[in-house]
């Protein structure tokens, strides 16, 4: 009967309502089941509940956090299109589905009031200036969530390679355009991969409005990525040099730190 009502986790330690399509704590079945979805009899309810926490990772979805961005998406989750990305601060992660629970973020967290200009004829010609201040920090992207209340609660990115431009309609109607995506993928990391790789100032990319605002741009000029990639490798712990490994003790320390923190 559980297996009628929610789906075991495999890969990701979370379990998944089939009806209500969010993520439920092994320790919340029992009520879940009581609720107005779906009014399963207490003793019912018990049993089903009980037979849940014979599952294997139970203990790991009482305590597992949803990520703040997936490559892919979390099974058994339905993935939303229709996402609003905060982009307000270069750490900011909060996704709405809706801009009025997104100026509430704005007005709350970054302690700014986004524009509205409703009627009259004056105001109407504010209305593009004010649509454009709004969508010059925001970005549509694809989303899920795992659980509807509580901790954990929030919606969670998802930036898969090359999908986010393709609908199912599209995968049936083309039953080869996802080969043609992934040539083109290959084609552009192949022709990306064969030019210099010197960091050239004013370079821009996606995380561009951060680096207008450090410069790292211009101050890295002419310095090879992979230079960079080697100043900030993990020591080897093994290594027969005291320096090396008395870099790994200050290394490992600091990851401490920012676990911690």
């Amino acid at each position: 009967m559980e297996h009628q009502l929610f789906h075991q986790p495999l890969t990701t330690p979370v379990i998944v309502c089939k009806l209500c399509e969010y993520g439920i704590r092994p320790k919340e079945v029992f009520r879940h089941l009581q609720s107005v979805n779906h009014r399963i009899p207490k003793p019912k309810a018990c049993q089903i509940a009980e037979a849940v926490q014979k599952w294997d990772r139970t203990a790991e979805c009482d305590e597992w956090q949803p990520p703040l961005v997936v490559n892919q998406p979390v099974p058994n989750l339905p993935v939303y299109s229709d996402g609003i990305l905060c982009e307000q601060g270069p750490f900011c992660h909060f996704i709405a589905r809706s801009i009025g629970t997104m100026r509430n973020h704005w007005r709350d967290q970054h302690s700014w009031v986004a524009p509205i200009h409703r009627g009259g004829r004056r105001r109407q010609q504010n209305s593009s200036v004010a649509e454009q201040q709004v969508q010059q920090f925001t970005r549509i992207v694809r989303c899920q969530r795992a659980f509807n209340h509580g901790l954990g609660s929030y919606y969670i990115r998802v930036q898969t390679l090359g999908v986010d431009a393709v609908t199912e309609a599209d995968s049936v109607a083309t039953p080869h355009l996802h080969d043609r995506l992934i040539d083109q993928i290959e084609r552009a990391y192949t022709e990306r991969a064969e030019q210099p790789q010197i960091i050239e100032a004013s370079q821009r990319d996606e995380t561009n409005p951060w680096l207008r605002r450090t410069q790292w741009a211009v101050y890295l000029q002419g310095i090879n990525p992979q230079d960079l990639v080697d100043c900030v490798r993990a020591p080897d712990p093994e290594a027969p040099d005291q320096t090396e490994q008395a870099a790994y003790t200050i290394w490992n320390s600091m990851a401490t730190v920012a676990r911690i923190s």
